[in-house]
């Protein structure tokens, strides 16, 4: 799995909105998991995906969860 990569001189932050956080994990689960991020959300709180749980691209989508909250 290829993460997203970052410019060296991107030093912006910027803030997304709730609207924007739910659209981007929707996005990442989608493309990462095959699965939507209202799904991922779902199966990761309900301890589901426990036994995935060291894959990157479920660590990568576990730490963008505060984004979609």
């Amino acid at each position: 799995m290829a993460l997203p990569k970052v410019a060296e001189d991107n030093r912006q932050v910027r803030e997304l909105t709730l609207e924007e956080g739910r659209a981007l994990v929707d996005r990442l689960a989608r493309r990462h998991l095959g699965m939507s991020g209202e799904a991922f959300m779902r199966a990761w709180e309900a301890g589901e995906l426990d036994e995935q749980a060291e894959r990157p691209e479920v660590v990568y989508m576990a730490m963008l969860l505060p984004l979609a909250r």
